[in-house]
C-alpha cells in the first residue's frame, strides 16, 4: 500500500513538473483551401511551415526569425513578435495559463494582414526540424 502510495506521488509531483515546464514552441495554424500550420521554437530562434492541400503535406520551409518577447505585467499572458524576413512579421500573444493564443501575420508584400485560426503551446519532441 505505502509502494502504491509512494507511485501516486511520483506521478502527481512529475506531472506538476512538466506542466510547470518553460514551453518553448508554439503553433499557429490559418485554415483554408490550403492548411498553413507555423510552428516557432522560441529557444533556438527558428520556425517551420507546413502547407497541407487536401489533407497530403505539400510544402514545408524552416528559416532562422528574429524575435521579440514582451511579457505583460499583471497577467499571465506574452506577446512574441517575429521577423520571418524583411516583408514578413508576426504578432502572438499567448496566455501561459491555458496554452492558447491569437495572432496575425502581416504580409507587407501584398499588403494585407492575415489572423490564425488557432495559437497554441505544444509539448517539445525530439523532433529537430525546426
Amino acid at each position: 500500500m505505502s509502494q502504491m502510495l509512494l507511485f501516486l506521488v511520483f506521478i502527481f509531483i512529475s506531472t506538476f513538473a512538466l506542466s510547470a515546464e518553460k514551453q518553448n514552441r508554439i503553433k499557429c495554424s490559418i485554415l483554408g483551401a490550403e492548411d498553413k500550420v507555423y510552428y516557432f521554437d522560441t529557444q533556438s530562434k527558428r520556425y517551420r511551415l507546413s502547407v497541407h492541400e487536401k489533407g497530403r503535406p505539400r510544402t514545408s520551409l524552416s528559416r532562422q526569425i528574429r524575435q521579440q518577447v514582451t511579457p505583460i505585467e499583471a497577467t499571465k499572458k506574452v506577446s512574441y513578435s517575429f521577423h520571418i524576413d524583411d516583408r514578413t512579421e508576426v504578432s502572438v500573444d499567448m496566455d501561459t495559463d491555458t496554452n492558447r493564443g491569437t495572432g496575425e501575420i502581416k504580409l507587407r508584400a501584398k499588403g494585407h494582414t492575415k489572423k490564425f485560426d488557432e495559437c497554441e503551446f505544444i509539448a517539445a519532441t525530439n523532433d529537430n526540424s525546426i
